[in-house]
């Protein structure tokens, strides 16, 4: 089977990711400042607008601070690689036009020895049929292509040796004419 071609693409997931990652850490902060300013007995009155003026504030930090970032995801026909370094990426949601893609560096392991081993995290990557323009479909491609079969599966090497002649293969009564 051949490999797929090389394919290039720069994103930033698009304004609706950069949203999504300014607005939940925003949410977060302002649900625990109404929070504190409820346990210290502060009418809701006050808590609600200051929990929401802090979380709109943050949210449109980050939204400022991340629109700029873009990150170039690569396919070479070999190996694939963000930004120069090498990495492993895995589909973890497909909506059509989106992907959220899971990246990992260096050898794929179980959770728990992960530690021991001194590797990263696994980063994400989302890209947008938008930013990847006439590319998307290449890397779409790519992507799937190097779907393989289970860890510990194997395909089989061969048919079966007895498959149904042509009589038995049929169910019910023949009619000749």
């Amino acid at each position: 089977m051949r490999s797929p071609p090389p394919v290039a693409v720069r994103t930033g997931g698009g304004p609706v990711w950069r949203g999504v990652q300014a607005a939940l850490p925003a949410l977060g902060l302002a649900v625990l400042k109404l929070w504190t300013l409820r346990l210290a007995d502060v009418p809701m009155a006050v808590a609600a607008p200051a929990a929401l003026l802090l979380g709109s504030a943050i949210g449109t930090w980050l939204w400022r601070r991340k629109a700029w970032r873009t990150t170039a995801l690569a396919w070479d026909g070999a190996a694939w690689t963000v930004d120069g370094m090498p990495v492993t990426p895995t589909i973890t949601l497909d909506l059509g036009g989106w992907l959220l893609l899971r990246l990992r560096t260096g050898p794929v392991v179980e959770a728990g020895d992960a530690g021991a081993l001194g590797l990263r995290p696994p980063s994400w990557l989302a890209v947008s049929a938008r930013e990847a323009g006439p590319s998307w479909h290449g890397l779409r491609v790519a992507l799937v292509a190097q779907v393989g079969p289970p860890e510990g599966a194997s395909l089989p090497s061969s048919l079966p040796s007895s498959l149904p002649d042509d009589e038995g293969a049929h169910s019910g009564p023949r009619r000749n004419g």
